[in-house]
């Protein structure tokens, strides 16, 4: 089971340890309480919808990538047009 800690310094973190440590204030947790529980199978399932959404989004970048590199050809081309024109 994973565990919510709130640390006074304001880091929140899931940790498995019975006392766990913030990383950023260094505080411990010697008796804290378990304001959330996320068990393997909730993780896993937490796990799934991160990839799907990180994989979404690298499609959209990919598609935004073809875009602006179609318009960059496009410009390139616009601009030998105007310079042999100019010639």
């Amino acid at each position: 089971m994973f565990n919510w800690v709130e640390c006074e310094c304001s880091h929140n973190f899931w940790t498995k340890k019975e006392i766990p440590q913030c990383c950023r204030c260094k505080q411990r947790f010697p008796a804290y309480n378990h304001v959330y529980t996320w068990s393997g199978q909730e993780r896993e399932k937490t796990i799934e919808l991160l990839e799907k959404r990180i994989r979404e989004q690298n499609e959209t970048l990919e598609n935004l990538l073809t875009v602006l590199e179609t318009y960059q050809y496009k410009t390139d081309e616009i601009i030998k047009e105007i310079r042999n024109s100019i010639k």
